[in-house]
């Protein structure tokens, strides 16, 4: 997915005016596209609608939105909440709304009109906002958050305010049930937590013309799971331990046992057909303990209690190296000059490697570091937090990911994970932003876990960049999933390799189950939809009245013989969905929980992927009802033929086709292809005989 930071914004905006799109325009048509989104949501004919205006030009976003409601029908008022428009674009805005448009600047009146209102539009702060929400607009904000608590919906125009456009960090603000992000998605809509103050998201158009997106350097690009399938090592069916790569892992000292032991466990996790620990010996004993697929090689130690960096454990690190495919080094390791002494006798080794914690720590003591980096006789991967970025860039380390100062390794030919709440991975095969994880990896131990994945996919061959793309997002999701059954408190690190999913395991599959019901629901929401692509209509709004008044309750049985699951019949509140299927060991599973408030969506394996969030139910039927008509992209397309209709297309991440009987338009099949990757799902098929009498294979 493509987005723009709020400063890439700025200037896809001056590209655009130069382009011969005014400002005025851009404005017209970015309250056009949101108003049209609200009311194929909400309509306000004979309704009160109140919009929420600041003085700049999502206050005038605002105007125009109020004026096209109006139109609609609505009985609309806009509020001054930070006075009169300040903007010239904002002003003529203004100037152009109806009379039938009220105005007040009443800030105190505002709670009561809120809670009268049967529509809140949100143009108070845009995506440029920082900072704190002022003293006197909290009796304002709270009261809106209370109404979309209690049902009242609520439209944000580009941004939910109170919210940081490019961290998602806010300290109040007004969550939204849908938000129209003007021209594009922005870093805040993507962050892990944008659940708890935006809903539905959809992009307004504001006129960009075509050469210029095409055209625009600006675009940054989210991690997804396409670029975790082109990074992937292959596996081979017939390969050894010898082939699966080899790992030297350089790690541990006297104070810090444990950091060893994590990176340990989670390289042998990745896959990788040998692991080898460097350390002094009381961290191999205590590593054995937990660890016994590992091998060893001793060390002397420092005074410290660290790796010694004399010539035999020079000579001794560099024969290991030499029986390596990757080296991980830095989990645990005494930051003194002897790991320095170490880190530049790798550097002008071969070997892919991978820097972190106490290697870059030592590595920053040096006048010239990046120097050293770029001069490297091998590739190198560092994976820093922003402290660790500062020491050993001079950067001046800051909470946006996106500032300049995160560019200045950007030349010298090496890749870099920055960690953080988003992470950002860049290198000579480019750059991606990655927004999963969960703040419950803000613990003492995660970044070693991480370090030992990334350093088992190196050794299996995937290049550095791919190494950090597939760890990053596998870490991310190991995370979302631990914190699911954990909470985001209580889980450790060490519970995170349980969730590496994606490299095969049995307890997945047992949870396939949740997933496969959940899917009988959308089937079966499918066979309820006659008229699609016929030239017949179907009142979704009442289909989507009537599902939500079920009660969703799921029952499955399976059979699993070690290899292939199959042979599940599941029972859901909508339909009874029967199917017959075979999944190779390497399927970790993909679990969804439903209930009549939430679909939340989880997802393990190779085969597809979104990234574990709650939609409430309203949320997701609306999402499927967008792509039944083709209001989202992936719309369906349809082949008619002597007796029956066909309709190829895209729900969230599965494609489908869809097969209607043409007289009676009754849903006759729908198949989900067989997917690409690891994880092979074949032939789904789905029949249904009407609403509500389905079973499928």
């Amino acid at each position: 997915m493509r987005f723009v930071t709020t400063a890439g914004m700025k200037e896809l905006e001056r590209q655009i005016a130069q382009a011969g799109v005014s400002y005025p325009e851009m404005m017209e048509r970015a309250g056009q596209s949101a108003a049209k989104a609200i009311l194929e949501r909400w309509p306000v004919a004979g309704k009160r609608v109140l919009v929420l205006c600041g003085k700049g030009n999502n206050g005038g976003d605002g105007f125009v939105v109020a004026r096209h409601l109006a139109e609609a029908g609505g009985a609309v008022t806009a509020a001054f909440l930070c006075g009169h428009p300040a903007t010239p674009e904002s002003c003529a805005a203004y100037g152009q709304m109806p009379p039938s448009v009220a105005v007040t600047e009443d800030l105190s009146a505002l709670p009561s009109r809120i809670g009268e209102a049967a529509l809140l539009v949100d143009g108070v702060f845009g995506t440029g906002f920082s900072g704190s929400i002022p003293g006197e607009l909290e009796p304002v904000f709270a009261a809106a958050r209370q109404a979309q608590k209690t049902g009242t919906p609520v439209a944000a125009l580009d941004l939910p305010s109170g919210v940081n456009g490019d961290t998602g960090e806010y300290e109040s603000c007004i969550p939204a049930d849908l938000t129209v992000a003007m021209g594009a998605v922005k870093p805040a809509h993507l962050v892990n937590w944008a659940g708890e103050y935006q809903r539905a998201l959809v992009v307004g158009d504001i006129g960009t013309p075509p050469q210029v997106t095409d055209a625009f350097s600006g675009w940054q690009e989210a991690l997804e799971l396409c670029h975790v399938r082109r990074f992937l090592p292959r596996r081979s069916h017939t390969g050894h331990k010898g082939q699966n790569g080899r790992l030297l892992l350089i790690a541990g000292c006297r104070q810090y046992l444990g950091a060893a032991a994590l990176a340990t466990a989670a390289a042998v996790r990745s896959g990788a057909g040998y692991v080898r620990l460097a350390t002094i010996p009381r961290v191999a004993k205590s590593v054995a303990a937990h660890c016994p697929e590992a091998i060893y090689t001793l060390c002397k130690k420092n005074s410290q209690g660290g790796i010694a960096g004399g010539e035999e454990n020079l000579s001794l690190l560099l024969e290991a190296a030499q029986g390596a495919d990757a080296i991980a080094m830095g989990c645990g390791l005494e930051p003194g000059p002897d790991t320095l002494a170490i880190v530049k006798a790798l550097l002008r080794q071969k070997k892919p490697l991978l820097l972190d914690a106490g290697a870059l720590t030592a590595l920053a003591a040096e006048p010239e570091p990046l120097s050293l980096l770029e001069q490297a006789a091998c590739l190198v991967l560092i994976t820093p937090h922003p402290g660790e970025y500062a020491r050993l860039t001079g950067a001046a380390a800051g909470n946006n990911p996106f500032s300049p100062e995160y560019t200045r390794t950007e030349s010298i030919g090496i890749t870099v994970l920055w960690k953080g709440y988003i992470t950002g991975i860049t290198g000579p095969e480019g750059k991606l932003w990655h927004f999963g994880g969960c703040d419950g990896l803000a613990k003492g131990g995660s970044g070693d876990v991480l370090t030992g994945l990334i350093g088992g996919l190196l050794a299996q061959g995937a290049s550095p960049f791919g190494a950090a793309v597939v760890g990053a997002w596998l870490h991310g999701r190991a995370a979302q999933l631990c914190a699911r059954d954990n909470g985001r408190r209580g889980m450790t690190p060490s519970q995170l390799m349980d969730y590496f999913g994606l490299f095969g395991g049995g307890r997945g599959v047992k949870e396939m189950k949740r997933w496969i019901a959940a899917m009988g629901i959308l089937l079966a929401l499918l066979g309820g939809c006659a008229g699609i692509g016929g030239g017949k209509t179907t009142d979704y709004d009442a289909l989507v009245r009537e599902t939500l008044a079920r009660e969703y309750t799921f029952t499955a049985e399976m059979t699993y013989d070690g290899t292939e699951a199959k042979a599940f019949i599941a029972k859901t509140g909508v339909a009874d969905i029967q199917a017959e299927f075979s999944a190779p060991s390497s399927l970790e599973g993909l679990v969804v929980t439903t209930t009549g408030e939430e679909i939340q969506v989880t997802f393990r394996g190779a085969a597809v992927d979104l990234s574990p969030y709650t939609l409430p139910t309203q949320s997701a039927l609306t999402l499927l009802r967008e792509v039944l008509t083709g209001e989202k992209a992936g719309k369906l397309t349809t082949q008619v033929d002597e007796e029956t209709v066909t309709a190829s297309g895209s729900i969230l991440l599965t494609t489908y086709e869809i097969v209607f009987d043409k007289e009676t338009m009754a849903v006759e099949q729908v198949r989900i292809p067989s997917i690409q990757g690891e994880v092979l799902i074949h032939d789904f098929t789905f029949t249904s005989e009407g609403p509500g009498e389905s079973s499928g294979q």
